[in-house]
């Protein structure tokens, strides 16, 4: 275990830069918890005792423009301040008998006799008057024309595809002459560089109403599709060179009698823009939205049924004055009811508001915590820091709140707050861990001491490990023990202790030592880490040995011990050498083991054959068994399961032969290899195979042959392996079957959660069809994998021959 000094300050300033991104991007879940805290603020606040806006209720039997042309007329008699129509009136409606009636008097009037009739005449005069009444979209246009203060809205959509039909909206926009701020002017007009004047959205389509009825009304404006949420709050939308403003905005300048031609739009800052309205002066942010208040900010709207209203039951005193807003409102949380709202915002006094520098002194209010949590808050008692960071928090709460009360600044108050709770509690933490570790380091050194002069270094070095190598003590320690590792020549000890000692710093001549010690690889444990038995490797140094062989450098761990790079000097040839350490096995269990150890090599030593690793030799030293092997190149076939590294199939046919003739050559000799794996099959460089690894192999005749010991790798087991029962060479052709499966697709033939579920998924159900994981290989390839997949031993080829006589078959027909 390596000690890692604790640092507070490291994830302090984290925190602080996390925050500082959040408020500079607002990002939602900031937004959302501040939209909640102004709720809880909105009680400070005035707010006004009737709402300006007054929701007529449609049903959908009041649909028709007929009944809009009168439920106009009759808001335009109780004195309405301003309609606002929230419905879709894209189209032009006229009446059916109105047709009919157009299609008579034209097919009349083109009649010789009509054209010198007295009666035609007054006849077409009386059929014309009588379709402008029946023409439903004359009625309403009529109604708009009469009321003077009807506001018809255009919902628009910013998602799907364009379909032309926002092309329409050009002639509704407004231009305005906005000055377009580089980041260099926002920081010096201490803003933030990050927004520009634009909602960032584009229409994509929209619904706007026909000529007859705009030319009728006192404005249109653009209302959010029911799927919209990107344009909640957004007063004037981009489109083209213009702006086109939002029904809200539309309806509340002409309750105020304002005319389109009045309304300017100013950005005084970088990130800001000001919209006024005759006196009346809104403050936007950067995305020409202004910002959406809470519910409890506004009073409480009053609401009537058109029905009501039609049938003159209502109140004219709910509508006189007020902007009526005529809709469905089938919800609370309908767009009509955001629309409404926003029209009671823009006609009320107080507004929220976020300029431009107000993010930046966010941050710089942000610093101003963080500085006194790095420099004041570790030096004070627990009790002072917390009071003095407390009343920090709590008058940047009343400054805050002073703000939002007198003029409408929205100040996030998340971040300093959150950044003083977690920077508490974090320096607190670090404070406790500090005295703890002091205490520990205290009881370490004393253990390692008393381990060091009883000789046990090993443990001795752990204990030193677990305390800072910046310690003097510790330093002095942990030298001198890496001396006592060097005397007894355990070299990789040595360096591991004075690699731990040179994270504290330079330290008497540690650095030559490493470099001495750390030359050519470095140590070689014989056996595992841990045992008294060390070698170094060093330039110009004496190898160690195991009999012959000198050792150069470790390769890995085997099924049975550690696995080392090795050469014969008599014939200077490169081996592999695979030792067994005695140390590591129960005495009880020694001789049972060095017999398996000999045994395999007995069992391996006894097959020659190009596909087969080949044993030089088998011996013991004092404390450990070894063999020496055929040193191989290349890589495992595992480098070829991934689904971006497959081999061409006619190659994956190709290395299966050889594989099989490899197995039938070993089956032949009575030896099953039982753990056939990619991992254990070596591709060489000149693109042939070697079958690895005997280490769980078994000699099998009918005298040695045990049931019941399940021994190779889960994934690739046969079922009579899986079920403890006797195998033989056919289990073998399984495992390849599952190797060929994987190298074909990339995935493994058979899957589980755990141990458990994998075996009984070999054992029960069948695997995925290697037709669904790879799509256009030859049907006698599905017949190679389903052959050697099969879950009984009798329905698989009797013999490893046969398969590589079919892998070949097969490769020869992909090849064509």
């Amino acid at each position: 275990m390596k000690y890692r000094r604790f640092s507070a300050t490291h994830l302090i300033l984290l925190f602080v830069l996390l925050s500082a991104a959040t408020t500079l991007f607002q990002a939602p879940s900031l937004v959302a918890t501040e939209r909640y805290l102004l709720t809880l603020r909105a009680g400070l606040i005035p707010t006004p005792e009737q709402s300006p806006v007054v929701a007529v209720q449609l049903t959908e039997s009041e649909n028709s423009r007929a009944t809009l042309a009168e439920l106009v007329r009759r808001l335009s008699r109780q004195k309405a301040g301003a309609i606002l129509l929230c419905l879709p009136l894209s189209s032009s409606v006229s009446g059916e008998l109105a047709q009919r009636l157009r299609i008579m008097r034209e097919k009349w009037g083109r009649s010789p006799e009509a054209a010198d009739s007295a009666l035609w005449r007054r006849v077409g005069k009386e059929l014309s008057a009588l379709e402008r009444e029946l023409d439903v979209d004359v009625r309403l246009g009529a109604a708009l024309h009469e009321a003077g203060n009807a506001v018809l809205a255009a919902p628009v959509r910013t998602f799907g595809e364009v379909d032309g039909t926002s092309a329409q909206l050009h002639r509704l926009t407004l231009r305005f002459d906005l000055p377009d701020w580089s980041w260099l002017q926002h920081l010096r007009h201490f803003s933030n560089p990050l927004p520009s004047l634009n909602p960032g959205v584009h229409i994509t389509a929209a619904q706007v109403p026909p000529e007859e009825l705009r030319d009728q009304a006192a404005g249109v404006g653009f209302l959010a599709a029911a799927e919209e949420e990107t344009l909640v709050g957004i007063l004037l939308l981009p489109v083209g060179q213009g702006y086109l403003p939002s029904a809200a905005l539309t309806a509340a300048m002409v309750s105020r009698k304002a005319s389109l031609e009045s309304l300017g739009l100013a950005s005084p800052s970088p990130g800001t823009a000001v919209l006024s309205i005759g006196g009346h002066r809104y403050p936007l942010d950067s995305r020409l939205r202004l910002l959406p208040m809470p519910a409890s900010l506004s009073a409480d709207m009053a609401q009537v049924s058109a029905s009501d209203i039609l049938a003159g039951t209502s109140d004219p005193a709910l509508v006189t004055g007020k902007v009526a807003v005529v809709a469905h409102f089938a919800q609370p949380g309908a767009r009509e009811y955001t629309e409404a709202r926003l029209v009671s915002q823009l006609l009320g006094d107080f507004q929220l508001s976020r300029p431009g520098w107000l993010p930046v002194t966010e941050v710089l209010v942000l610093l101003y915590f963080a500085f006194f949590l790095w420099l004041a808050v570790p030096r004070l008692p627990g009790r002072t820091a917390l009071i003095l960071m407390g009343s920090f928090v709590l008058v940047w709460l009343v400054v805050a709140t002073a703000l939002l009360v007198n003029f409408g600044w929205w100040f996030q108050l998340t971040p300093p707050v959150l950044l003083t709770g977690f920077g508490l509690l974090l320096l607190d933490f670090s404070r406790r861990m500090r005295e703890r570790s002091v205490k520990l380091n205290e009881l370490s050194c004393s253990l390692g001491r008393m381990l060091q002069e009883k000789g046990l270094l090993d443990q001795a070095l752990e204990r030193y490990q677990a305390c800072p190598p910046q310690d003097a003590t510790v330093r002095e320690l942990i030298y001198q023990l890496g001396l006592d590792f060097e005397r007894k020549r355990q070299f990789g000890q040595a360096l591991r202790a004075y690699d731990y000692l040179a994270e504290g710093g330079r330290y008497k001549d540690i650095a030559a030592r490493i470099a001495r010690l750390g030359q050519n690889g470095a140590s070689v444990p014989l056996g595992r880490q841990g045992n008294d038995v060390t070698v170094v490797l060093e330039k110009g140094a004496v190898h160690p040995t195991l009999g012959r062989y000198e050792i150069v450098s470790e390769l890995g761990q085997g099924a049975m011990g550690t696995v080392y790079r090795g050469r014969d000097p008599k014939i200077n040839r490169e081996v592999a050498i695979k030792t067994l350490a005695y140390c590591e096995v129960d005495e009880t269990q020694l001789p049972m083991v060095k017999e398996r150890f000999f045994r395999e090599a007995e069992a391996a030593g006894r097959l020659n054959h190009p596909g087969i690793v080949t044993i030089f030799d088998a011996g013991e030293e004092h404390d450990l068994a070894y063999l020496a092997m055929e040193f191989l190149g290349g890589e495992d076939l595992s480098a070829y399961c991934k689904p971006d590294t497959l081999l061409p199939v006619a190659e994956v046919l190709e290395l299966v032969a050889d594989i099989a003739e490899a197995l039938a050559y070993a089956h032949a000799n009575d030896v099953v290899h039982r753990d056939i794996k990619p991992a254990n099959i070596m591709r060489l460089p000149d693109g042939s195979v070697k079958v690895t690894d005997f280490g769980i192999a078994q000699v099998v005749s009918a005298s040695k042959t045990q049931t019941g010991v399940v021994l190779g790798t889960p994934s690739y087991m046969s079922p009579e392996q899986v079920a403890a029962k006797k195998v033989d060479g056919r289990s073998d052709l399984f495992s390849l079957g599952s190797v060929c499966y994987e190298m074909l697709c990339g995935e493994k033939a058979f899957v589980g959660d755990s141990i458990a579920s994998l075996m009984f998924n070999i054992s029960n159900v069948r695997y995925t069809p290697l037709s669904e994981r790879r799509k256009g290989l030859p049907i006698c390839v599905h017949d190679l994998v389903d052959m050697l997949l099969a879950r009984s031993p009798a329905r698989r080829p009797e013999n490893a021959a046969i398969v590589a006589e079919a892998a070949r078959a097969c490769r020869e027909k992909v090849r064509k």
